[in-house]
C-alpha cells in the first residue's frame, strides 16, 4: 500500500476553481476540442450519479474510447478524524483490509486481483482512505466484488499482531527521512492541537498500544454508507454497476459519521532543531490559505506554482538553478474547511542562511506584489497541461471527479476545471495575496549539530 507521506498531496491542485480571462488563439481551440471530447460527439464523456438505499453515493464518467475501468471507494475518514487514543488506526486499517474478509483469505484477495490483470493499490491521508483498482472492461464485475469485498475486513487478531510490526517499522523507516520529520513537525507547530496535525501514521506509543477491538469499533463507526463514494471512470456498463453494488453493500451500516471542519488557528514563528543524524539543512514553512470551497482557491494555487512550483518558477530560477539548494519549492493544498500555502527545501549548511534569506525575500515580495502575466500564462499552460494528461487516463480521473465531489460537492467534467484555471487572471492573483500576512509564517528547520558536521 501506498504510505500516507508518499500521498500527501504536496502539489497544487490548481484545476479546481475560479477566474475571469481570455482565451487565445490554442487556448479556444483547446477549449473546443475538450468540449467536443467530454461533452459531445463521437468522443463523448458522460458524467453519471446515483444515490443508493443505504445512503452510498456512486459516481461515474463513462468514456466510450477508454480502453480500461476504473473503480475506487473513497472513505471520508482519516487521520483528522482519529481520537487521541487510537492515532495511527486509518492507516493501521488500511493495511488491514488486505489481510482478509469473511469469505477470502489474504492469499485470495492478492490471487483474485492479480488474475484479472488489476493494477490496485490504496492510501491514507489526514482526510481520506481510498482503495481503487483498474483493469480491461470485462473484468468490471470481478473488480467490483474484490474492492467491495475489501471493505468489509475480518480484522483477525493474529493478522492485527503481525501488521503491528509492519507499521512500526514504516514507522521507523519515516524517522530515517528528514524531509518527512520536518514536513511532521511543522504540522504539528502550524496547525497546533488541531486534528489536522496528526500524523497518518500514528506513533509508538498509539500503535504498540492498539487493540484490534479498538480497530473494530473504529471501522464499524467511520466505514458508515453515506461517509463513502463509489467512483467509477472509462468504459463500463453503468446499470450493472448499481445493480451489483447494491447487493454488494446492502449489509453495509447506514449513516454518516460526520466530521468537525472547525478551522484551525494557525501558529506562527520559527522553530529550530539539531539532530546528529544528518548532514544537510532541511527546512520547510506553511502559512494560511484558501480552503476548497472558497473559489479564490485556484488563483492561490497558481499563485504557488509561479512561486515555487517546479522548473520556470522563481524559486527554481533563483535558488536551484544557481545550485544554491538541492530541493526547493511550493504549494498550496486544501484541506476540507482550509487551505494553506506550504514550502520545503534542503541545501548544505553553509548555504543554510543564504538559502532561507533568499525564500523569506521571494515570500514577502511576492505577497506584496503578485505575479505578472506572462509568470502566470506560463503556469496556467503547465497546470492544464497537467489536468489534461491526468483526465486522459481512467485511474488518473478518479481522484479528480472524487476531489471534485468531497470538497466543492459539484460533477466537474474535465474542461470546466480547465477553464477554471485558464480564466484566472494577474489581478485575481494580487488580490488573493493582498490578504495575506508576510510575516503570518510557521517556519520548521532542522540543522545537523555541530559535533555531526563535516
Amino acid at each position: 500500500m501506498l504510505s500516507e507521506v508518499e500521498c500527501r498531496r504536496r502539489q497544487c491542485r490548481a484545476g479546481s476553481a475560479p477566474g475571469g480571462a481570455v482565451h487565445h488563439g490554442a487556448d479556444r481551440a483547446r477549449a473546443r476540442w475538450l468540449r467536443a471530447w467530454s461533452g459531445g460527439g463521437t468522443m463523448s464523456r458522460q458524467i453519471l450519479m446515483h444515490r443508493l438505499g443505504n445512503g452510498l453515493l456512486v459516481i461515474g464518467e463513462y468514456d466510450a474510447a477508454a480502453l480500461s475501468v476504473a473503480a475506487g471507494f473513497f472513505v471520508r475518514t482519516g487521520s483528522r478524524d482519529e481520537r487521541r487514543d487510537e492515532a495511527g488506526v486509518s492507516h493501521f486499517l488500511e493495511h488491514m483490509v488486505f489481510k482478509g474478509s469473511a469469505d477470502r483469505s489474504a492469499l485470495d484477495i492478492n490471487r483474485e486481483f492479480d488474475e484479472i490483470g488489476a493494477q490496485y493499490n490504496a492510501f491514507t491521508s489526514e482526510e481520506q482512505t481510498v482503495f481503487y483498482g483498474c483493469v480491461l472492461p470485462e473484468f468490471q464485475v470481478r473488480l467490483m466484488e474484490l474492492l467491495g469485498n475489501l471493505l468489509q475486513p475480518a480484522l483477525c487478531s493474529d493478522e492485527f499482531e503481525m501488521e503491528r510490526k509492519v507499521i512500526l517499522e514504516e514507522i521507523a523507516l519515516y524517522e530515517d527521512r528528514p524531509g518527512f520529520q520536518v514536513s511532521d513537525r511543522l504540522r504539528s507547530v502550524f496547525f497546533g492541537g488541531h486534528p489536522l496535525g496528526n500524523n497518518v501514521l500514528g506513533t509508538v506509543e498509539s500503535i504498540s498500544a492498539m487493540t484490534v477491538d479498538q480497530m473494530r469499533a473504529y471501522h464499524q463507526r467511520r466505514y458508515r454508507a453515506e461517509g463513502i463514494r463509489l467512483v467509477v471512470t472509462g468504459r463500463f456498463e453503468w446499470e450493472r454497476v448499481l445493480e451489483q453494488v447494491e447487493k454488494l453493500t446492502a449489509s453495509w451500516i447506514r449513516g454518516d459519521a460526520g466530521r468537525d471542519t472547525t478551522a484551525p488557528e494557525p501558529g506562527t514563528g520559527v522553530w529550530q532543531e539539531e539532530s546528529n543524524r544528518f548532514q544537510h539543512v532541511y527546512g520547510g514553512w506553511m502559512a494560511p490559505g484558501f480552503p476548497p470551497m472558497d473559489p479564490r482557491h485556484v488563483a492561490a494555487g497558481l499563485a504557488a506554482m509561479v512561486l515555487g512550483g517546479g522548473r520556470g518558477s522563481r524559486l527554481d530560477w533563483d535558488v536551484l538553478r544557481p545550485g544554491l539548494a538541492l530541493s526547493c519549492g511550493s504549494y498550496h493544498v486544501e484541506e476540507d474547511g482550509f487551505g494553506y500555502f506550504g514550502g520545503s527545501f534542503q541545501c548544505t549548511l553553509d548555504r543554510a542562511t543564504e538559502v532561507r534569506a533568499l525564500i523569506g525575500d521571494h515570500w514577502d515580495r511576492f505577497v506584496r506584489e503578485g505575479v505578472t502575466e506572462d509568470e502566470l500564462e506560463r503556469m496556467k499552460r503547465k497546470a492544464v497541461s497537467a489536468l489534461c494528461l491526468q483526465g486522459e487516463t481512467p485511474l488518473d480521473r478518479l481522484t479528480q471527479l472524487a476531489g471534485a465531489w468531497e470538497y466543492r460537492g459539484i460533477l466537474q467534467p474535465l474542461e470546466d476545471a480547465v477553464d477554471e484555471v485558464e480564466r484566472v487572471t494577474p489581478a485575481e492573483v494580487r488580490e488573493v495575496l493582498s490578504e495575506l500576512d508576510c510575516h503570518g509564517r510557521a517556519e520548521f528547520v532542522l540543522m545537523p549539530e555541530p559535533g555531526a558536521r563535516r
